[in-house]
C-alpha cells in the first residue's frame, strides 16, 4: 500500500488532473446539448457575426463565430499538447541519462505529431482515396478504415519495448488504458454511424493529456532520485 506521505505528494497533482479531466467531460456533455436558436448581428455594439445558443434547454449563450472550436480541430490542439509535453521529457530524461525514457517520449513526440497532422489533414483519409482496392478486403467498406487499422502495427511494437517503463507508473498505465477504451468506443461509434464519435475522441486525447503528464513526473522524480 503507498504511504500517506506519498499520496499526499501526489494528491494536488491527482486533483489538477481529475479537475483537468472533469471539465473536458463538461465540455463534451455541453457540445452534445445545445441548439442554436438565432443568429446573425444581434448585438448592437459589434458588427460580427453572433450565435444565440441555448445549452440544456435551460440558458443561452451569445458566441462569436470566430471563437468557436471544432471538435476535430480541438482533438489536434490534444495531440499536439502531448507531443510537446513528450518532447519535454525527452530532453529531461537525456540530461538524466536515462536513454531507455529518452527514446520512449523522443518517439511518443514523433508518433503525436504525426498523428496530430493526420487529424488536422485528414492524412489516412488521402492515403486511402489512393488505395481503393483495400476495399475489397473482408469486412473493410472504406479504405482508410484499413489505413487506420494499420497503425496498430507500430503502436504494438511501441508498447513491446516500453511496456515496463509505462507500467512502471501505475495512474499513467490506468489512464492510458481509459484512454484506449476511448478510442475503441470512438472506433465503433463510428462504424455504427452514432454521433458519439467525436465527443469519445476528444475525451480519449485529454485522458492521453493527463497519462503522459503523470507518466514524466513518475520518470523525472525516479531519475532525481526522488
Amino acid at each position: 500500500m503507498p504511504s500517506r506521505s506519498l499520496i499526499a505528494g501526489w494528491l494536488p497533482l491527482l486533483l489538477a488532473l481529475a479537475a483537468f479531466v472533469a471539465g473536458i467531460v463538461a465540455l463534451l456533455v455541453a457540445m452534445n446539448n445545445y441548439e442554436v436558436i438565432d443568429k446573425g448581428r444581434l448585438l448592437p455594439y459589434t458588427s460580427g457575426f453572433i450565435y444565440q445558443i441555448r445549452f440544456f434547454d435551460q440558458f443561452n449563450v451569445f458566441v462569436e463565430l470566430e471563437n468557436r472550436i471544432r471538435p476535430d480541430l480541438l482533438n489536434v490542439y490534444f495531440l499536439l499538447g502531448v507531443a510537446f509535453i513528450a518532447l519535454t521529457y525527452a530532453v529531461l530524461m537525456q540530461s538524466f541519462a536515462q536513454r531507455l525514457e529518452m527514446w520512449m517520449f523522443a518517439l511518443m513526440f514523433v508518433g503525436m505529431s504525426y498523428l496530430a497532422a493526420d487529424e488536422w489533414v485528414g492524412i489516412h483519409e488521402t492515403i486511402g482515396h489512393n488505395m481503393q482496392f483495400l476495399t475489397a478486403l473482408p469486412f473493410i467498406k472504406r479504405p482508410d478504415d484499413m489505413i487506420v487499422l494499420l497503425y496498430a502495427l507500430p503502436a504494438g511494437l511501441y508498447l513491446l519495448f516500453f511496456w515496463r517503463s509505462i507500467l512502471a507508473a501505475r495512474w499513467a498505465s490506468a489512464l492510458m488504458v481509459a484512454a484506449f477504451c476511448s478510442f475503441v468506443l470512438a472506433a465503433l461509434a463510428d462504424v455504427a454511424a452514432i454521433p458519439a464519435e467525436e465527443p469519445l475522441e476528444l475525451l480519449a486525447s485529454a485522458l492521453i493529456v493527463a497519462s503522459v503528464l503523470v507518466l514524466g513526473l513518475h520518470h523525472t522524480r525516479r531519475a532525481a532520485g526522488h
